[in-house]
Order: structure tokens, then C-alpha cells, then sequence
């Protein structure tokens, strides 16, 4: 969109006039952008005092290099160039221990509904997070989710984007005779709903002292991707054919445009996705060619939300605000440790070259005799004459300071992250309970604040994608039936490994209109539940069928919480034995529902997701499941409980 134009003396250009001559509308629109990417792109390399004087890119090419262990080359003076230039691996170290916490547990998005009378839809919302679910698990989402958690600790913010695409591609079929036809088909690759994390360099916001994605006035989006991948997107555009890797249409003030050779590009191409919310437009150029529909009006922003307004597709979060939310982008991990990296880096390298010079000493010779390096060969007989003498210099180094002032450094970059013990480090020494506690204690404080940034950007994620959900995946398609009647075809949604009261189910969630405009009775309601479990096969049967009025569905009202304490993985041995005991207590106490906590607290402990297996019918008991003989007290305390807390009770401990 933006480069430099040749020109001469006379500052007139003498690049090479294009063949690209859009209408005098994609002309001005194209001048228009051209001046937002500026402002973009002159936001990126803008030093800021938030930085530290650095730009955006500076700050972000920094960080990376101290999180990817990058070694400065050696000196090429010879007198230098004996020094060790290596360094200590420590924000890279402590980032992927935080990393590998945090994303010990993949934190799904949790749903609620709203019904129009402000009702909670316990039943509609079930059927929300299992569609949720289904779009996580058919895409990348595992995978994003730990880039994203790794771009926000390492650059200076991260962006988790949700799209819906539907990319069709020409394949070659051969029929019974031999003969090959081309046909079109959906591209299984290119379409469907994905997830992705889109670099820090490749989004140009319109203001960096607005923190909220949303409130951006735009946002651009520059990629470079493979020519043949930008064909299968816009090859049916009639402005294509202007397309050549390796080659930039760039836009004069005159109005003009001019061919500029790009070496960067010899087989990629540059994809700029220009969004304005406000204005409600989408507009796609390529190599600086636009791509977009020609009647400008209809080029809205793709992304809609629940009620149909326009929205940017990408959730915005990162490590730590910079200031109290006016500052758009964060202050990252690797940024927070760059002093002590750097100090530690120092002293590292002075400690080494300390220990190999206590190791081969330099030496000083004193006489006429000329000394070479040569001598200090093994087996090597060296003939001295008498007044010759040598001696060692800069004898009595203390590398042992420096090696302390290293671990003193270790210490501080420890002390505003995370203990090494939770990044599965063991120190010296055992633990005890209480030392372990509180380190556990310790790390949801020190992660805390993280923890809500990711919580913030999974919340947001999560809204794009019931977005996606209700204007797409709930959408019917009309098809022929007979004749000229039509009827609407509508998704069905399989989930296989969902559990249902302690069994392994499938669930099936179909869309249908069949219901439409019906009014249902409670007799009614059980009549049509009875009918939908004799087509799932009876009470036993593995399979769930929801059948859903996508009309209604798509008029509810949906949010997302997410907690961010569950990013911290709990410690499964403890948690197992404080479900024993208050399986022992709650099955005492006269007013709980015995089956429920054995389901939940017991079988489900043990056997998750299979506790049906185990239990038997409620018909079938012969008795209240803890019913003791007269005279007998059950103990309500579990001896795996003090035996984890190493011999202290459970009470003790919390009372610390």
C-alpha cells in the first residue's frame, strides 16, 4: 500500500506506469486507505516513552531475541574475540515454565442465556457451549491457545482471531469412461470456522492511546502469503490478472499508479485487509490491487455480532497493562526481565572469562627470551636462558562474587514470576506442606494479573465465536424438495465423548424449523421427550439428540464468563482426597442427596465420565448407600488427607 516511488533529480517518477487503472471511486477509496496504513504503519515505528523510547517494533524485535537466546556475534579483534559472548538462558527459561503453567488447563469459554423476558435459558445455553466445543475441537484452537499465551508473554500484545470462510476450489474428477471434468468444490483446508494468532506487526490500529480493540476508528491487517493460496481466495476477480509475485502497484498523489519491484516478494504477495467499524467497510487489496466487490457500498465488515452490528474479528490481550488503560498495547514478560537479563547476561560472561583465565593464566616473561604460545603444548621441550623468567598475571580474581551476583539476579526475576518448584524445578532440601502451600498460594498472586489478561482475551474470543455460531452455523440453506417447492436445510452437530449423568454420550444437535410456531404444553413437552429418546435408542442408549429452533435461538441473548483462577491446575492427589471426605461427611448429613454427592465425589473422582458404569439403579438399592448399624459412628476425617499435608491436619494448614 505505502513504498517509495523512484524519481529523479527533478523529482518526477520514473518507475514504470501500470497497466491498473480502477474507476475514479477505487481510486479515491484506494488514497483514502493509503493514508490510514500510513498512520498505522507510522504508529509502529514511532518511539514511545512506554517503550523506553522504542518503537513498537523495536520493543517487539527485542523481546524476541532475548526469549529466542540470540548470541551477538564475536568480535573480530583478535584481542576481543577470546572473551565468551554467551548467556544465560533465564527469560526463556521462566517464560515457557509460566507458559506451560498457565496452559496446563485449556480454559474453555463458559456460556450463559438470556431469554427475551431476562430469564436465564439454562437449556439453550447447554447447547451454545456444546456448539462452542464442537468449533474448538474441529480447529487449531489447542494448539492457537498456546501460541496466544506465548505472544502475549513474549511481544507487546496478542491477537486471537475467530473466522468463518467459505473458499471454494476447481478439482478434476474422471468418470466411468475415463473422461476428466472440472468441478467446484468446497476447500475442506481454506473453509470452516479456525482460529489463529495473528503477529503484532502484521495489525495497524488508527490510535495507540485507545486501549479497546473495538473503539479502534480501523484496524488493517498486512500478511504476505503464497501466490498460489491468494489465487484460490481472488482468482474470480477480474482485477487479478494485474497480480504478479515480486511486483507492488503503488499509488502517486497524482493519481497514477506505478509498478515497483519488491524483492521480498518474489513468490509471496502482500494481502492488506483494510476494516473500518464505524464506516461499516471491508476492503482487500493485493500488492496495493483492490479486490474487493466494485460497488464500494456493499463492502461491509464480514463479522457481525449477535445483533447483526459490525465487529472486528479479533481478540486483544497481553501480559501487563502499561499504565491504567490508556496505553493500547502491554508490557510483555520478556520485556519486564530485559534489565535483569542483560545484568545477568554481564555478569555471566565476566564470570566465565574470570574462570578461564584462573584456568590459563596469561604470563609474563621477563628477560630477552621471546616467549611464543607455542610452549604450553603438551610434551613440548622448551630450552630457556638462565635470566629468563615467567610469571602469571592478574592472579587472585574473585569469580566467586560474580557467580553469587548471578544468583542474586536469578533470585529477583524469580521473585516477580513464578517459584522454579511450579516451573518443575526442584530447589535443594525437601518441602513441607505448609513451604509448599504457600508456594502455591504465592503463584496465584504472582499470576494473577496474568491470569485475567488471558481470561480477558478467552471472554472476548469466545463472543466472536458465538458470533460466528448464530450467523452462520444456525443459517439454513434453501434446497429444491420437489419441484418448485423448497425446504431449508439446516446443520446437525455430533460430539462424540460427552458425559450424561456419569456415562459417556454422543451428543447430536440438530436444527430444524419442524417446531416452528408451535406452543407446547408440559404433557405435551414430556410426549415429544419420550418420542426423541425412542430414536436415541432408550434410556441406556449412548446417543443424545437436542433438537433446536434455530429462529429462537438466534434471539437469545448470550454471554461469556470465563474464571481466570482455572487456569491454575489444582494438585489431583489432594484434590481426590478432600473429595473422600466430603464424601464421608456429605453422606452423614440427613439433608443431601446421597446419589448425587456419590456420583460426584466418589465414582466421578476415580472414574470420570464413566461413574454410571459403577452405580447401581435407584430401584435397585436396598438401603441408604451409608446406612450404618445401630451403635456404629462413621469417621468423618480421611487419613490420605494428613498423610498428603505430611502429617499435619487439613484445618492446620488453612489456619496458617
Amino acid at each position: 500500500m505505502i513504498g517509495i516511488l523512484p524519481t529523479n533529480s527533478k523529482g518526477e517518477v520514473i518507475a514504470q506506469p501500470s497497466l491498473y487503472n480502477p474507476p475514479q471511486d477505487v481510486v479515491a477509496l484506494t488514497a483514502k486507505i493509503r493514508r490510514d496504513y500510513g498512520i498505522g504503519d507510522d504508529i509502529q515505528h514511532r518511539a514511545f516513552v512506554e517503550f523506553n523510547d522504542l518503537s513498537v517494533l523495536g520493543v517487539m524485535e527485542q523481546d524476541q531475541r532475548s526469549f529466542n537466546n540470540y548470541v551477538f556475534p564475536k568480535s573480530t579483534n583478535p584481542d576481543e574475540a577470546w572473551r565468551f559472548n554467551g548467556i544465560r538462558p533465564l527469560t526463556r527459561n521462566k517464560l515457557i515454565g509460566i507458559a506451560a503453567h498457565t496452559t496446563a488447563v485449556l480454559l474453555y469459554p463458559n456460556v450463559f442465556a438470556q431469554n427475551d423476558a431476562d430469564e436465564e435459558d439454562r437449556e439453550a445455553a447447554q447447547v451454545m457451549r456444546d456448539l462452542v466445543e464442537y468449533d474448538i475441537r474441529n480447529s487449531e484452537y489447542e494448539l492457537e491457545f498456546l501460541f496466544a499465551v506465548v505472544s502475549a508473554l513474549v511481544n507487546p500484545c496478542v491477537y486471537l482471531q475467530a473466522s468463518f470462510d467459505e473458499v471454494m476450489q476447481t478439482i478434476k474428477e474422471k468418470d466411468e469412461k475415463g473422461q476428466i471434468s472440472k468441478k467446484e468444490v468446497m476447500d475442506e483446508v481454506l473453509s470452516g470456522f479456525h482460529t489463529n494468532v495473528i503477529p503484532v506487526d502484521e495489525m495497524l490500529i488508527a490510535n495507540p492511546y485507545e486501549f479497546e480493540h473495538q473503539r479502534q476508528r480501523f484496524v488493517i491487517r498486512k500478511r504476505l502469503i503464497d501466490y498460489d493460496e491468494a489465487e484460490a481466495l481472488y482468482g474470480k476477480h477480474a482485477n487479478f490478472t494485474h497480480v504478479r509475485p515480486g511486483v507492488k502497484i503503488l499509488y502517486s498523489e497524482s493519481g497514477a499508479f506505478f509498478d515497483v519491484n519488491d524483492d521480498q516478494l518474489t513468490t509471496l504477495v502482500e494481502e492488506v485487509t483494510y476494516r473500518n467499524r464505524r464506516e461499516d467497510m471491508e476492503i482487500q487489496f493485493v500488492n496495493g490491487i483492490f479486490m474487493s466487490d466494485g460497488n464500494i457500498e456493499v463492502n461491509r465488515i464480514r463479522h457481525r455480532d449477535t445483533s447483526g452490528a459490525p465487529k472486528y474479528a479479533e481478540a486483544k490481550s497481553g501480559y501487563e497493562p502499561i499504565d491504567d488503560g490508556r496505553f493500547y498495547y502491554f508490557k510483555s514478560a520478556a520485556n519486564k526481565f530485559a534489565h535483569e537479563q542483560k545484568l545477568a547476561d554481564r555478569m555471566y560472561q565476566l564470570a566465565m572469562d574470570g574462570a578461564f583465565l584462573d584456568t590459563m593464566p596469561p604470563m609474563g616473561v621477563f628477560g630477552d627470551e621471546v616467549i611464543s604460545a607455542s610452549v604450553s603444548v603438551p610434551g613440548r621441550v622448551t630450552v630457556f636462558n638462565r635470566d629468563t623468567t615467567t610469571n602469571p598475571l592478574f592472579q587472585g580474581r574473585n569469580t566467586n562474587m560474580a557467580f553469587q551476583a548471578l544468583e542474586k539476579i536469578e533470585n529477583s526475576v524469580t521473585e516477580s514470576s513464578q517459584d522454579n518448584l511450579r516451573a518443575g524445578v526442584p530447589g535443594p532440601g525437601g518441602r513441607t506442606a505448609f513451604e509448599i502451600s504457600q508456594q502455591e498460594q504465592n503463584a496465584r498472586i504472582q499470576l494473577g494479573l496474568f491470569g485475567k489478561m488471558i481470561a480477558r482475551l478467552i471472554r472476548d474470543f469466545g463472543n466472536l465465536t458465538i458470533d460466528i455460531i448464530v450467523n452462520h452455523q444456525t443459517v439454513g440453506e434453501a434446497i429444491e424438495k420437489m419441484g418448485e417447492e423448497t425446504a431449508m436445510k439446516f446443520s446437525t452437530f455430533l460430539l462424540p465423548e460427552q458425559t450424561d449423568k456419569g456415562k459417556p454420550v454422543t451428543k447430536k444437535i440438530q436444527f430444524t424449523d419442524e417446531l416452528a410456531g408451535k406452543r407446547f404444553t408440559e404433557k405435551e413437552k414430556m410426549e415429544e421427550s419420550f418420542k426423541m429418546m425412542e430414536e436415541e435408542g432408550g434410556y441406556d442408549s449412548e446417543k443424545r439428540i437436542i433438537k433446536v429452533n434455530p429462529s429462537l435461538f438466534r434471539k437469545l441473548k448470550f454471554k461469556i464468563m470465563v474464571v481466570a483462577s482455572n487456569l491454575l491446575p489444582k494438585n489431583e492427589m489432594l484434590q481426590k482426597a478432600m473429595n473422600l471426605e466430603f464424601y464421608d461427611r456429605a453422606m452423614l448429613d440427613p439433608f443431601s442427596n446421597k446419589e448425587q454427592v456419590a456420583r460426584d465425589f466418589l465414582y466421578e473422582t476415580f472414574a470420570k465420565g464413566e461413574s454410571a458404569k459403577y452405580m447401581q439403579k435407584a430401584q435397585q438399592m436396598l438401603g441408604t448407600p451409608m446406612e450404618q448399624p445401630n451403635g456404629v459412628k462413621k469417621k468423618t476425617s480421611t487419613p490420605l488427607v494428613q498423610q498428603l499435608q505430611g502429617g499435619s491436619s487439613l484445618g492446620t494448614l488453612l489456619a496458617q
